[in-house]
């Protein structure tokens, strides 16, 4: 009955949004605050990382996206985060949230300085 203990390996499934193919939004949360997003997209693959050759672009930063991406950061308890949002018909849905995001997509199309951010934050009292 237990196809895990057959196999013995771990797998991570999940849903595939045909919609969000090749794209997604990378939102960097800090604090409880939504410091900016981009957009990444592929014309050949489902993964949309820059590391694996995406490209960056801007994206407006809504109400919603705001409020879902303050939300999944919430929900797992990070302080600093990117939140990977997959497009869905009519909203977006959260695909991952990663406690050590990478941000050099962010200051190729913005001038928002994550490391200024995190050192400011950092020295908070």
């Amino acid at each position: 009955n237990n196809v895990y203990h057959k196999i013995n390996h771990e797998y991570f499934c999940q849903e595939y949004i045909e919609i969000s193919f090749g794209m997604d939004i990378r939102v960097y949360v800090l604090g409880g605050k939504v410091l900016g997003c981009v957009k990444r997209s592929s014309d050949s693959s489902f993964k949309s990382n820059y590391s694996l050759g995406g490209r960056v672009g801007k994206y407006e930063l809504t109400d919603s996206i705001k409020a879902l991406s303050l939300s999944a950061s919430k929900a797992i308890g990070l302080d600093f985060c990117g939140i990977d949002l997959l497009f869905t018909e009519d909203s977006f849905t959260v695909c991952e949230v990663n406690g050590n995001a990478g941000f050099r997509t962010i200051t190729q199309v913005s001038d928002i300085d994550i490391p200024m951010e995190l050192f400011k934050w950092i020295k908070m009292p």
